[in-house]
């Protein structure tokens, strides 16, 4: 499903607008008129507008200063269930909101129905995708930063001593993870990206080559793919 998000409008809002939000100062209109999206800071936004290449038409405020301002530009929200496709599709990955939960979304600026506008594609709930943590998402988003990065070097540090292997991700590419316990049958190994799944640790088959699922709580949901690549 694509939807395609035009007619952009930013509201700033003031004290009194605030206190009836879920903590947000500056909310995003499509058509005008219909509630999209909210920011709780204006990093947040200013790095949401960059990534999706649109702009504000004028300069934004400070918090609690109102006022309303054009967005030039439009988006394409694009929903599928088709893991295969999602987990080879170019993009930037991202932080996102679905249903409730952070999740990863990909931004590519070809992938969409309409040429010219950033698109973001993004897996249904109803699939196996990835659940991150809630309140370290809310942290990062906050401080504007969406973007989906790894910083192997300094996880690994942490480490020291152990055997590194990479557990092939459900959404392309690896993640690396340390052996804790090898029996030979089986393989325990703690997940590096903290940032992802803080505390993770989980046990899998050497050569386990069917989805392999593991809910630590509600959530974090992860699936492995094929078997550990050593």
């Amino acid at each position: 499903m694509n939807i395609l998000h035009k007619n952009l409008r930013l509201v700033c809002i003031d004290h009194p607008w605030h206190l009836r939000t879920c903590g947000y100062w500056y909310l995003v209109r499509t058509d005008y008129t219909t509630p999209l999206t909210g920011f709780r800071t204006r990093e947040s936004l200013i790095a949401w507008l960059d990534m999706l290449h649109i702009e504000a038409a004028d300069v934004i405020p400070d918090k609690g200063l109102f006022k309303e301002i054009d967005i030039i530009g439009e988006y394409e929200v694009s929903t599928t269930c088709d893991e295969t496709y999602f987990n080879q599709l170019d993009g930037l990955p991202i932080y996102c909101v679905s249903n409730a939960d952070y999740t990863i979304g990909k931004i590519n600026y070809r992938a969409g129905v309409h040429s010219g506008v950033a698109t973001l594609t993004i897996l249904g709930p109803n699939t196996n995708r990835v659940v991150f943590c809630h309140s370290k998402c809310s942290q990062l988003i906050d401080a504007g930063h969406y973007i989906i990065q790894e910083d192997i070097e300094s996880l690994l540090n942490t480490y020291k001593g152990f055997k590194l292997v990479n557990i092939p991700s459900g959404m392309g590419g690896v993640l690396p993870a340390v052996v804790s316990k090898d029996n030979g049958m089986t393989l325990t190994v703690i997940c590096l990206h903290e940032e992802y799944f803080p505390n993770w640790v989980l046990t899998v088959e050497r050569n386990n080559i069917k989805p392999f699922s593991y809910r630590l709580d509600h959530r974090m949901r992860y699936i492995i793919e094929s078997r550990i690549t050593e």
